[in-house]
Order: structure tokens, then C-alpha cells, then sequence
């Protein structure tokens, strides 16, 4: 078994908070009448508290100062608003670096003579038809769908999208210029690279059928258009902050910069109050661990750590599944360069607890991860009261703050018999409409809880714990719990069955020894962060 299938395994660590468990009986009840409403409280305080600190700093930051101190350490202003990028503008670095390369390779080409600037100049109408192509495209396959609306709910604006499109034609005039068989010799030496053993029979199939006055397949240009990119990143040399750059450059691309400042200004009507609290509770974290791991002489060099991620990185090189693949699409990472950063930290740490990682502890941990590694499962009903509109996509106005007040009520409401779960769930539960089972979670793995709930690796860092691990392991079948405060809204929950794992877990075999390894790492990293996090003094 790949260690790639263990994704989203960090197992909830118990401190003193403020949410309260109501238990029941074996069967889930009907109605809170039905149930024994004893209120325990003992649940996971994650990182609410340094969220607070930092709340308290960003207003501070807003009326008196730009500084902001974590255990007496300055934060710089510009390494705040870069790691703020690298969080939430993921999508505007993947545009930046088409732009920088596209701009590379503009420039080479005129200097050698093969085409004139005029070459690449792009026409208002050129974008509104390549739009309006795409409006088409989509209104055949989903009738029922307006474009324009679910592209606001995607967060992208108009304009965003005009710029985006207007970047892919200006590509598309350097590497993808009329039929095929007049692409540059770049563009078919990426294509061929990239195509592997079939590389080059893929191309001259593709050139010898598309002829002049044809048009290009757009699936096949979409391929190669993600083939070239893919090698034009291999042979560019693509630099960020993990590989040394400077607090003011958010990305280098062959020596050409796209710089903090230009950034931050660029997305600045894009970020939120939220983004930016995310963005400060990672950097504190970052630098309180940072700063453990150096007491300890546990940290990475720049030179240990470009060996050590190389050595980790390459192979998984050409696969499927790349490790930037994993980290964004499965771990949830929000870009490459946020999963390098966590990467170099929790790789210090298993350094640092390296003694501990012995075949008792593992086996005593192989015990409670069973459930997760076994195919264990769990059915369970969530109450969502959202902190973001589901019409617009947007962050509500003290929508987290409304959400665990209502929570609290409605809790309130279950414990004294006044309210019955499934009567709740129908008064005050809003899910997102795309997600289909609204909430009624049947026969879930631990993934695909988690999946439902929108928390993955990276979230699990930030907030401190998983709501779905809570469920998954620790709350008894019939009892309720909650509030607890999630990715876009507050949770209370309902388990209503729990299955048994049906595969066995022995560290006895290497590769189920290797899962629960990986595994126990990943908790006792959690677990730790936790700990550290509980000391940080933000002023």
C-alpha cells in the first residue's frame, strides 16, 4: 500500500474547551426528549486561543501600529503579506507565473528574430469570443446552471476571469501559434518530454491530422497546453520563499521577480478580515515552532532542507500522483509552497521525537488507528449554521461569532428537552446546495468525513484539531456535540452508528508499520503544535 493513501490522518489531541457532549442511548435518538441530556464537558481548545490574540493584535495593528510581536519577535510587515499570497492566492501565483514564463519566452523570441511584438498583441474582441466560446461550451453540458452565478460562487470575478483568459490567449499566440505542425521546436520538445515513452508519436499524430484551416481540438490543446507547462516549469529556474527568496519577492521566475508589494496589491480587495487572521495564525505558528526546533538544534538548514525535500520529492517525479499533487489536491494545502514550509517543520520534529518512534508506541497507537487504517466507519448528522453565504461565497459580517452564539442556543435548547435533534436540523441546518447529502452522513470513512466538513491536513495545523476525528473517535453512538467552530461554519453533530474496522492493523507487516508511523508523526505533531501554540505571547 502507497504511504500516499494515508491522507488526512492527524488524530485529535484532548484539552479543557468550551463545547459539551450530550449522550444517548445505543440507537440515535428521535428527539432530545429521548435521551439522557448529561452535559460533559471535555473537548479540544485547538488554537482558539492564539486565534484571539491575534484577532486582539489585528485591531491594535489596525488603529495604533503596523508591528506585531510573537514571543517578542518582530514579524515583518512584508512576510505577513507574502505568506497571506501564498494562503489565499493560489490561483493569481499559477496566473503570475503563466505570465512570467510567457513573458521569458516573448522576449527570447523577438531577440532572436523569429517574431515581431506585434505578434503578440491581444484584441478585446479575440477575449470576448474566446469567453464567449467557453459560455457555450458550458450551457450545453449544464442547462439548468447559469455561468456567470457559478462563477461568483467560485469567488472569481468578471474581471479576474477576463485577465485569466486573456493570459491563456497570449500564451497560446507564443507556444500554441496556428496548427501544430507550426508549433516552436520548444513547444513540441515540452510536448514530448512531457508525453513520456509516446511523447513523440502523440505529436506527430496530432500535427500530420490537424491541417491548415482546421481548428485544434480543445481537449488536445488543453493537454498540451498543461504538458508545456508542466516542462517549462522543469527547465525554468522557479524560486519562492522556501528557496531563499527575500520577504519583498513573492516568486522568481528566471530572474524575473513579481514582487510582494505588487502583489498584495493586486489581491488586496480579495482578502478578508478571515483571510488575514488565517494567514498571522499560521506565521505565529510557523515561528513559535521554528524557534523550538532551533533550541533544540532540530531545524534545517537551507542546505539540509533543499537535500532532504529533493531527496523526498523526486520519486514521485513523472507519476500521477507528484507531490505537489498530493499536497494540494488531497492534503488540501492551499498552495505548493505553504506544504514546503510545513514539510520542512514536521520533518524536524520527527528528527527531534525520533527515540520515541519505537515499535511500543506504535504499537499502542497502531490500537487507536485501527478505526482509520482498518476501513472503519461512522454515520453521522450535522447541523451547519454557516459563517459563509452560501448564494455568494463570502465571509458573513461576525458570521462566526452569530453562528456559535446560535449553536450554544440551540444546544441549550437540546439538553433542557425543548428542541429534538431532527427538529433542529430542519429549522436551522444550511448546507452549500452542491453538497448533496446536506448533512446526513451515512456509512462515512474517516476521509470522507472529513471530505463532507472541508478539513484536511493544513486545516487541521491552523484550527488546532478536526471536528471529524472528534466523531470518528471519540463521541459515543446516540450522543449529540458541538458547537464546534469548522472551516466556513459552526457544527453540532449526531453519531448514529459506528462499524467496526474490517481489516486488521499489525506493525508486524512493513507497509501497515510504515502507515502507522506516518500516522503517529502526524499526531504527535499536531499534539505538539498544540502545546506550543497554548505559550505564544502575541503583542
Amino acid at each position: 500500500m502507497s504511504a500516499f493513501r494515508l491522507l488526512h490522518s492527524l488524530v485529535l489531541p484532548f484539552l479543557a474547551s468550551s463545547w459539551v457532549v450530550l449522550p444517548g442511548s445505543a440507537q440515535a435518538p428521535s428527539s432530545a426528549s429521548e435521551t439522557p441530556m448529561q452535559v460533559v464537558e471535555e473537548s479540544p481548545k485547538g488554537n482558539e486561543g492564539l486565534r484571539k490574540a491575534i484577532r486582539r493584535a489585528l485591531e491594535i495593528e489596525k488603529s495604533l501600529t503596523p508591528s506585531i510581536r510573537v514571543n517578542g519577535v518582530l514579524l515583518d510587515p512584508e512576510e505577513i503579506d507574502r505568506q497571506t499570497i501564498y494562503l489565499i492566492g493560489q490561483r493569481q501565483m499559477r496566473q503570475k507565473l503563466v505570465e512570467l514564463l510567457v513573458d521569458d519566452q516573448m522576449d527570447q523570441l523577438i531577440k532572436e528574430g523569429k517574431r515581431k511584438p506585434e505578434d503578440f498583441k491581444i484584441l478585446e474582441k479575440e477575449v470576448q469570443a474566446f469567453i464567449a466560446k467557453q459560455v457555450k461550451e458550458y450551457k450545453e453540458k449544464n442547462p439548468d446552471k447559469d455561468f456567470w452565478e457559478q462563477l461568483r460562487r467560485s469567488n472569481t470575478s468578471k474581471e479576474e476571469f477576463l485577465s485569466m483568459n486573456r493570459s491563456t490567449l497570449l500564451f497560446d499566440k507564443v507556444f500554441f501559434p496556428g496548427i501544430p505542425s507550426k508549433w516552436p521546436d520548444l513547444t513540441k520538445e515540452a510536448i514530448i518530454a512531457a508525453g513520456g515513452a509516446q511523447g513523440e508519436a502523440f505529436y506527430n499524430r496530432f500535427a500530420d491530422n490537424v491541417k491548415e484551416g482546421q481548428e485544434v481540438p480543445g481537449l488536445l490543446l488543453a493537454i498540451c497546453r498543461q504538458w508545456v507547462m508542466q516542462q517549462l516549469q522543469k527547465w525554468s529556474d522557479v524560486r519562492y520563499a522556501s528557496d531563499g527568496l527575500p520577504p519583498s519577492i513573492i516568486m522568481q521566475v528566471n530572474g524575473r521577480v513579481w514582487r510582494t508589494k505588487d502583489a498584495i496589491k493586486a489581491l488586496s480587495l480579495r482578502i478578508t478580515k478571515e483571510d488575514r487572521e488565517r494567514a498571522l495564525v499560521e506565521i505565529a505558528l510557523n515561528e513559535a515552532l521554528k524557534a523550538e526546533l532551533k533550541k533544540k538544534g532540530k531545524w534545517l538548514t537551507e542546505e539540509e532542507f533543499a537535500k532532504a525535500y529533493e531527496e523526498f520529492r523526486k520519486p514521485y517525479e513523472g507519476s500521477p500522483f507528484t507531490v505537489e499533487v498530493v499536497a494540494l489536491n488531497f492534503k488540501g494545502f492551499p498552495s505548493l509552497e505553504a506544504y514546503k514550509q510545513r514539510w520542512r517543520l514536521e520533518t524536524a520534529f520527527s528528527r527531534m521525537i525520533a527515540a520515541e518512534v519505537n515499535d511500543d508506541n506504535l504499537a499502542k497507537h497502531a490500537e487507536r488507528a485501527k478505526s482509520f487504517l482498518g476501513d472503519g466507519r461512522v454515520s453521522v448528522d450535522f447541523i451547519r449554521l454557516p459563517a459563509m453565504s452560501n448564494a455568494t461565497g463570502k465571509w458573513i459580517p461576525g458570521g462566526f461569532e452569530k453562528a456559535m452564539s446560535l449553536g450554544r442556543r440551540i444546544m441549550d435548547d437540546l439538553a433542557a428537552g425543548k428542541l429534538g435533534f431532527e427538529e433542529a436540523m430542519k429549522r436551522y441546518s444550511e448546507w452549500p446546495p452542491e453538497q448533496k447529502h446536506q448533512g446526513r452522513l451515512s456509512s462515512k470513512s474517516f476521509n470522507e468525513l472529513r471530505g463532507e466538513l472541508r478539513e484536511t491536513d493544513y486545516t487541521d495545523f491552523v484550527h488546532g484539531f478536526s471536528i471529524g476525528a472528534i466523531f470518528f473517535y471519540d463521541i459515543e453512538v446516540g450522543s449529540i456535540a458541538g458547537p464546534f467552530r469548522g472551516q466556513d461554519g459552526v457544527y453540532i453533530g449526531r453519531v448514529n452508528s459506528r462499524q467496526p474496522p474490517t481489516g486488521t492493523v499489525s506493525i508486524d507487516d512493513k507497509n501497515m508499520r510504515d502507515l502507522v508511523k506516518q500516522d503517529y508523526l502526524s499526531t504527535r505533531f499536531l499534539k505538539w503544535a498544540n502545546e506550543v501554540a497554548s505559550r505564544i505571547e502575541i503583542r
